[in-house]
């Protein structure tokens, strides 16, 4: 399987994150496992693997894309392997699916939408009445009445 570790400053939330590639490596699974957090050996130079905090695994053989990965925790065997266990980064691994997504957003950290039904957002209870005087009004019995809601 090939492993490419990689340091990113990025936030994990962000989807696309900016990787500066380490080299590329050859390694194994340390056991059966999932995808979502494996442990893979591999052998990387010292120097290398501690600085890093990003894995993508490439695609190939059994899998249909590339993965990838934060790396949560580093172990130095004494023959010169590294033992990395991974958790998935879902945002980066399925980045083109997240924005290939036609959907409507119920809600945001800056604004509502007050046509939504959202329990979580408090709505006025009260009539909420403006009433502006236009500068050049037809004449003086001029009205304009808007509802909405």
């Amino acid at each position: 399987m090939n492993i490419s570790i990689a340091v990113t400053s990025d936030d994990e939330h962000k989807v696309h994150k900016n990787l500066s590639i380490l080299g590329s490596y050859t390694g194994s699974l340390k056991e059966d496992c999932d995808m979502e957090q494996p442990s893979i050996m591999v052998q990387v130079p010292e120097g290398t693997i501690q600085q890093a905090n990003y894995a993508a695994i490439s695609a190939g053989g059994e899998l249909p894309r590339t993965y990838y990965y934060f790396i949560k925790d580093k172990v130095m065997h004494r023959t010169g392997i590294v033992e990395l266990t991974l958790e998935c980064d879902y945002l980066m691994t399925f980045e083109n699916e997240i924005r290939n997504l036609v959907c409507t957003v119920d809600r945001n950290e800056k604004e509502a939408n007050a046509y939504l039904i959202d329990n979580e957002y408090k709505i006025l209870a009260y009539d909420n009445i403006v009433t502006k005087t236009f500068p050049n009004a037809l004449n003086d019995e001029s009205m304009i009445l808007l509802a909405v809601g």
